[in-house]
Parts: C-alpha cells; structure tokens; sequence
C-alpha cells in the first residue's frame, strides 16, 4: 500500500492512483484499485503519478500507448471511408492534440461479493474505448 500512495491521486485530480472521488454517501462506488493516466499528447503525460515498479511499466505503456494511437487513426479511418465521408474528418474532430487516457484496473477479492459490482454502469466519455482483459 505505501508503494501505491506514491502514486496517489490529488485531492481534485484524475490521474494517479486511488477510486472513486467520494461526492456523497449514498453514491455507488465500483470495487476496485485503479491508476489512471494521460498517457497523450507527450508534453501533457504527468509522469510524478506514474509507477516505477515494476521497473519497464513507463516503457511497456509507452510503446502500448503507441501502437494504441496507430490503431485508432486506423479504425478512425476506416469508419469515415465506410460512412462515405472524408478518411481524416473523425481525426480532424479530436484536434491536433488528442487527449489519450490509460485506466488500469485490480478488482481485488470482496469479502461481500453479492453486495457489490466490479464495475458500476457507467458511459465512457471517450471516442474510443480500448479493453485489454487479462487471464487473472
């Protein structure tokens, strides 16, 4: 646990570690740890949040960040060439500097399971989401 509050969220910041920013007490919270980063552009990636163990993570997210990046310019692509529009309008509409978030989730073990949800229904504010599910 003192590893992970190296990496803490700030009080009224989104990137770090942490949950659920508490607004009320009737809000539903998701069971889950989490660290969430920009990870694009490059001059916006808040590297103080990021965790330095293990010690390849920055590099593995970066070069996963990147082939991220790439598959979005082609799906983006891809749809406006299938709805006959211009190939580069969808990229054109995210602006020179698109914003790319990473969430990183750990459902851990709940000692209540069948009271809680892992993940609460939520939309995604994103263009695109990508999952990436492990076997664990």
């Amino acid at each position: 646990m003192e590893e992970k509050q190296k990496y803490a969220r700030e009080p009224n910041g989104i990137e770090g570690y942490g949950n659920d920013v508490i607004f009320s007490e009737n809000q539903r919270l998701d069971w889950t740890d989490r660290v969430y980063l920009k990870v694009h552009p490059e001059d916006q990636r808040n590297f103080k949040v990021w965790p330095q163990k293990p010690n390849d993570f920055r590099s593995i997210v970066l070069q996963y960040t990147e082939s991220l990046r790439k598959l979005n310019e082609v799906i983006l692509r891809a749809m406006a060439k299938s709805l006959t529009l211009e190939e580069d309008c969808f990229l054109n509409e995210c602006g020179e500097k698109p914003a790319m978030f990473m969430r990183i989730n750990y459902y851990p073990p709940c000692p209540m399971p069948d009271h809680v949800l892992g993940l609460k229904p939520h939309t995604d504010g994103s263009f695109i989401t990508f999952v990436l599910q492990d076997k664990e």
